[in-house]
C-alpha cells in the first residue's frame, strides 16, 4: 500500500504543468512569428511598389476604393430615415464599380501623378553646372554637368507649389472624371453623365480642397514619393465614403435641385 502512494506521488511529480514562465516564452515566440510574417508581407508590398508601382498601385487603390464604399454604405444605411433603405440589400454592383475604378483608373493615375510631381520638383529645385569652363567646356556641353542646388525655390516654397498643382491641376479633372466614370458604368447616357458631373462638382471639389490641403501638406512633406500614392490611397478610404454617397444615387434632374450632392 504504501509503494502503491509512493509510486502515485511519483507520477504525479514527474507530471508538471507548464510553468507561467514558458507560457510567457511560447507566446512571445508566437508574438515574433506572426511579426516575422507581417515584415515579410511588408517588404513583399516594398518590393512591389519598387518594380511594378502602377499594378501595386492599381491594386491596393481598388482594394480600398471597394472598401470605403463598404463603408459609405453601411453609413448611408444606418443614416437613412427611409425604413426600407436602411433594410435593403447590399448593393455588391455598386462595390464592384468602386473597385473597377479604383484599379483601372485611381491607382494608376495617382501613381503617375505623384512620380510627375517629384520629378517636377527636383527639376527645379536643381540646375547642373559644367566642371569645366572656357574652351574645355565649350568642346563638351553636355559631357561634364554635374548638380546643384539652384536656390530658386525654398523646400517650403516648393511644397505649396506642389499642394497647389495637386488642387488645381489634378483635384480639379479627377473629379469630373469619377463622376464621368461613374456614370458610365451606371449606363447613364452623355447628356446624363454631364449634367451629373455639372451638379456635383463645385461642392465636391470644394470639399476636396478643404480635406486634401491638410492630407497633401503632410503627404509630400514627410512621406517619401514613393510611398505617397499609398498614403493618399489610404486616406481615400473616408474620402471615396464620401463620394460613393455623393455620387451613389441614380440621377434625375429634380433630384439635383435639392441635393446637389445626391
Amino acid at each position: 500500500m504504501l509503494l502503491r502512494h509512493v509510486q502515485s506521488v511519483r507520477r504525479y511529480a514527474a507530471f508538471r504543468p507548464p510553468a507561467v514562465a514558458e507560457l510567457a516564452t511560447l507566446r512571445k515566440n508566437e508574438v515574433k512569428a506572426v511579426a516575422e510574417q507581417a515584415r515579410g508581407l511588408v517588404e513583399i508590398y516594398r518590393e512591389a511598389l519598387e518594380h511594378s508601382p502602377v499594378r501595386a498601385n492599381a491594386l491596393t487603390s481598388g482594394v480600398l476604393c471597394a472598401f470605403g464604399d463598404v463603408l459609405a454604405q453601411t453609413v448611408e444605411r444606418r443614416m437613412s430615415s427611409d425604413s426600407n433603405a436602411s433594410q435593403g440589400r447590399f448593393d455588391r454592383w455598386r462595390t464592384a464599380r468602386m473597385a473597377v475604378y479604383g484599379t483601372f483608373i485611381c491607382g494608376p493615375l495617382l501613381s503617375g501623378w505623384y512620380v510627375t510631381l517629384h520629378h517636377l520638383g527636383e527639376a527645379i529645385s536643381v540646375t547642373y553646372r559644367p566642371i569645366v569652363g572656357g574652351w574645355l567646356g565649350r568642346l563638351t556641353p553636355f559631357g561634364h554637368l554635374h548638380k546643384e542646388a539652384s536656390g530658386t525655390l525654398s523646400p517650403l516654397q516648393l511644397l505649396l507649389a506642389k499642394v497647389t498643382a495637386d488642387g488645381l491641376l489634378f483635384q480639379a479633372p479627377f473629379l469630373n472624371l469619377y463622376f464621368a466614370t461613374m456614370g458610365a458604368l451606371e449606363g447613364l447616357s452623355p447628356s446624363a453623365i454631364f449634367d451629373k458631373c455639372i451638379e456635383k462638382f463645385h461642392r465636391a471639389w470644394a470639399l476636396s480642397i478643404v480635406v486634401w490641403t491638410p492630407v497633401q501638406l503632410i503627404n509630400l512633406w514627410y512621406v517619401p514619393h514613393s510611398l505617397q500614392p499609398v498614403f493618399v490611397a489610404a486616406v481615400n478610404v473616408g474620402w471615396k465614403t464620401v463620394l460613393a454617397a455623393a455620387g451613389s444615387n441614380p440621377y434625375s434632374p429634380q433630384r439635383a435641385q435639392t441635393h446637389p450632392l445626391a
